[in-house]
């Protein structure tokens, strides 16, 4: 029954009384990973009573772990766990491309017109930039985020009335579920991107579909679907975490019981729990940046946008953070779009990599298949400054050696595989008496991906970027 969902899903989202499916979503977002009959029978509409023999009986997904007060409490086995989360994911992917087409429907006449470049942003208009029919037929699809040639300019400030290009016709899909990496160098444009994204900014031109709301058209809508996670703290110091988490959700629209309930989510979620009453100043850096991300989540978010979100962070909180963004998506099936100025963290992290630079997109892709469009090994070793013209000039002789880079006294090179050429580079220097003061191979990074398309590595350009 479940293969046949998951391989034919629009039947499953068309049609909720399919129960068996139901119920293991359902049992999946509850928000302890133990409950009661009771509980899922409330959730789903059942009529009370009828599910106790079902979790009892159904000993592949379901297994009873003790008593209360309250009755059984059961949990889901790891088969149970396998198949929820596949479920849950095909779920939302068909859900969300039924609402895709919907939407485009409604939009088709405003995603006709266009927008004027000098129109104002506090002002927004109905029109939308017109789109083309390739971006019209991707509409149709599961994505989460679709956006096509997307551009802003900007005024130069000092009244010459230059034109700057911060953005120049950026593509970017996203699918449901999918968490994605946005990589570059200061000044690359990507906070300009991910402010247009978040509807903070106004695109000079361009097509955007978010959650499938146009997003130019109908921005409100847009920042009820969207969560967005700034990169400096947002709380007030003087108030409690339950005072923020209220706040923020009544700010959304939410219930008094709504908020109440949330809360108590949010903080499971986030391993926030029993911190309610502490002032947020008190907490932790690790502590204040998951509740910057809890106060992101609070009106449940299709889709989290996360700007920086373990920057200033230890190592250990840093990975701490990894996990609850795992989390995020493998237990509740949120599409998640981060900046990041850790390549490992993206490594680990992420689905998809986007690395932007000069306005616009120049590479993208997994991080295995980036890191494999680097050819080769690279050799680095370091030699006295006198000596590295002439060591440049044995590893050019070095059979398939390319891109051979001489900085000061160190020398990097790429070969097809360095273990059997760097015996061979020593063997030649020393033939040459040169003395490496230090050589190391390295197998392509994704800092490799990042200076090969950029010309720079990411954190000397974080640097530069300071120092102006």
């Amino acid at each position: 029954m479940l293969e046949e969902l998951a391989s034919q899903p629009s039947s499953f989202v068309k049609n909720p009384a399919v129960w068996q499916g139901r119920l293991l979503i359902c049992a999946l977002r509850q928000p302890s990973k133990y409950f009661t009959a009771m509980q899922i029978e409330l959730a789903l509409g059942s009529q009370h009573g009828t599910l106790e023999s079902h979790l009892f009986e159904e000993t592949l997904f379901f297994e009873r772990t003790h008593e209360s007060m309250h009755g059984s409490h059961y949990r889901l086995t790891q088969e149970g766990l396998s198949n929820a989360h596949v479920l849950d994911k095909v779920w939302r992917e068909m859900h969300a491309m039924l609402e895709f087409r919907d939407t485009h429907a409604r939009k088709a006449t405003i995603r006709n017109n266009t927008i004027s470049p000098t129109q104002s942003h506090s002002e927004p208009r109905a029109e939308a930039v017109q789109a083309s029919s390739k971006f019209a037929d991707a509409a149709n699809s599961d994505f989460i985020i679709q956006v096509q040639n997307l551009r802003r300019e900007f005024k130069s400030k000092g009244g010459n009335g230059r034109i700057v290009q911060a953005v120049q016709g950026v593509d970017i899909t996203v699918k449901a579920a999918e968490i994605v990496g946005f990589l570059g160098p200061n000044g690359a444009g990507k906070t300009t991107t991910l402010r247009m994204l978040t509807t903070l900014l106004r695109p000079t031109s361009g097509s955007a579909l978010v959650t499938g709301i146009d997003l130019l058209g109908d921005p409100r809508s847009v920042r009820k679907r969207i969560g967005y996670v700034a990169q400096g703290n947002g709380t007030s110091p003087e108030s409690k975490v339950v005072e923020e988490l209220e706040i923020q959700g009544r700010l959304h629209g939410l219930s008094r019981s709504d908020v109440a309930q949330r809360i108590g989510e949010v903080l499971h979620q986030m391993d926030l729990e029993g911190l309610e009453d502490r002032l947020t100043k008190t907490l932790s850096g690790g502590q204040r940046r998951r509740l910057d991300i809890a106060l992101g989540l609070i009106h449940l978010p299709d889709l989290l946008f996360l700007d920086e979100p373990t920057t200033g962070l230890d190592p250990q909180n840093r990975a701490n953070l990894w996990s609850h963004v795992r989390r995020l998506r493998n237990e509740h099936g949120m599409t998640i779009f981060l900046t990041t100025h850790y390549l490992e963290e993206a490594d680990a992290l992420c689905d998809r990599i986007m690395i932007m630079d000069a306005g616009q997109v120049v590479a993208q892709g997994t991080p295995q298949d980036l890191k494999a469009s680097i050819s080769g090994d690279k050799i680095e070793l370091s030699v006295p400054v006198r000596d590295a013209p002439r060591t440049a000039l044995i590893a050019e002789r070095l059979t398939g050696a390319q891109k051979v880079v001489v900085t000061d006294g160190r020398i990097r090179l790429r070969v097809p595989r360095g273990d059997a050429a760097l015996p061979v580079l020593l063997r030649e220097l020393n033939s040459a008496n040169i003395s490496p003061r230090s050589f190391q191979i390295s197998q392509p990074s994704l800092d490799d991906v990042f200076l090969s398309v950029t010309g720079r590595r990411l954190r000397d350009s974080i640097v530069a970027g300071r120092r102006k």
